[in-house]
């Protein structure tokens, strides 16, 4: 047991990794965001004008990031073998090369959108694949309705994020404790003290409903009474934990679970 014990004061602010538990703490605490996906594009345009104004109109697109605008298909070569590409907007009647010609050598073309002066390359556009056709002049609503379609084709574009607090009721009124602050939750009747690096909140909660909206990796319930965060653990007595500078109690029936569970990330 002092072999144990000796181990145990080795906790020095490292988080902690726990078992999953049944709680609502993705629907309450963790409700997912998202953050829309940029997509980078080229622009393969020889009449300078069009191509100011082609880069004009899609500046008003936040999703949209330019990664080169040149004037001939060779030139786009460099870029499209060098980065991840994912559209190209193109007119057709290039010099050096025809546009059309050009995406057909391409063994994986990005997602087109042909902007040309003319209709008659459409059949054939459609058969390579391409996304839409615009002839010039075309309005901004006209490229944003060909910017929402081939943008379509891409997969859901939504990364989830998590916000770095915890909303908890305290009276009529709901509160938002940021989760690196809390160093313990108490259990105080029908309520609950949370004690943060700032001071101490009572909120309108039993332990078990805060405990279930905090994330389980970083928290761990060591007493009926008592919820730790587990990466602000620094040392293990035989009855407490030592989290800043507060002794937490630890239960009988929690010490096992407790010491398995900070013992495995050692």
């Amino acid at each position: 047991m002092k072999t144990k014990s000796k181990h145990m004061a080795r906790f020095l602010h490292k988080p902690f990794s726990h078992q999953p538990r049944n709680n609502s703490y993705d629907s309450h605490v963790y409700a997912l965001m998202y953050l829309e996906k940029s997509y980078r594009y080229i622009v393969i345009e020889d009449d300078e004008t069009d191509q100011l104004l082609l880069q004009e109109q899609l500046a008003s697109f936040a999703n949209l990031q330019l990664a080169g605008s040149v004037a001939n298909p060779l030139a786009a070569l460099p870029i499209l073998e060098s980065e991840s590409i994912d559209l190209l907007f193109m007119d057709v009647f290039l010099p050096l090369m025809n546009g059309l010609d050009f995406l057909e050598s391409l063994p994986n073309p990005p997602q087109t959108i042909i902007i040309t002066a003319s209709d008659a390359y459409a059949v054939r556009s459609y058969e390579l694949g391409v996304a839409d056709y615009l002839t010039k002049p075309f309005t901004q609503e006209r490229l944003e309705k060909a910017v929402q379609r081939v943008l379509s084709r891409f997969p859901t574009a939504l990364t989830p994020i998590k916000p770095n607090y915890v909303v908890l009721k305290a009276g009529w009124e709901s509160v938002r404790i940021p989760i690196e602050s809390i160093n313990y939750v108490e259990a105080f009747g029908a309520f609950c003290k949370v004690h943060t690096t700032e001071g101490m909140t009572v909120v309108s909660d039993f332990l078990a409903t805060v405990y279930a909206k905090l994330p389980p990796h970083l928290f761990l319930r060591i007493h009926k009474s008592f919820v730790v965060a587990s990466w602000k653990v620094q040392h293990m007595g035989s009855r407490h934990v030592l989290v800043g500078q507060a002794q937490v109690p630890v239960g009988a029936s929690y010490r096992q679970t407790v010491e398995q569970t900070l013992l495995s990330e050692q």
